[in-house]
């Protein structure tokens, strides 16, 4: 690995990470639905916990201005 790409690895393992504990699912869930959100974590966790696709994760999102909380009510 070079420099870069160490931060990437680790930028991407802390978004796992992230979504992992937000939503008790497995790395790989993590990882494959932060890919279907285009890399957002929020839109992932929003995904996971609405049981929603891309686009009604990012309609949520925007109409509770970016809180997830809000957004998977």
């Amino acid at each position: 690995y070079t420099g870069s790409e160490y931060y990437f690895y680790f930028i991407g393992m802390r978004g796992e990470n992230i979504v992992m504990e937000a939503t008790g699912v497995d790395r790989e869930t993590a990882k494959n639905t932060i890919s279907l959100a285009n890399g957002s974590v929020k839109t992932a966790i929003t995904m996971i916990l609405a049981n929603c696709d891309l686009a009604e994760a990012t309609r949520r999102l925007e109409q509770a201005r970016g809180h997830i909380r809000q957004a998977i009510m």
